[in-house]
């Protein structure tokens, strides 16, 4: 899956670094809103 999205963007014209901030930024919005919706025991 993650490989083609890779291939995907690079069909689209994008640069790996714009590949990889895409990315990171999606897994970082995942990640808070995880990080939202779980109780956390601190």
């Amino acid at each position: 899956m993650l490989f083609e999205l890779i291939r995907d963007g690079e069909k689209r014209g994008w640069k790996a670094a714009e590949i990889a901030m895409a990315l990171a930024d999606a897994a970082d919005d995942v990640i808070l809103k995880l990080a939202r919706e779980t109780k956390s025991k601190h």
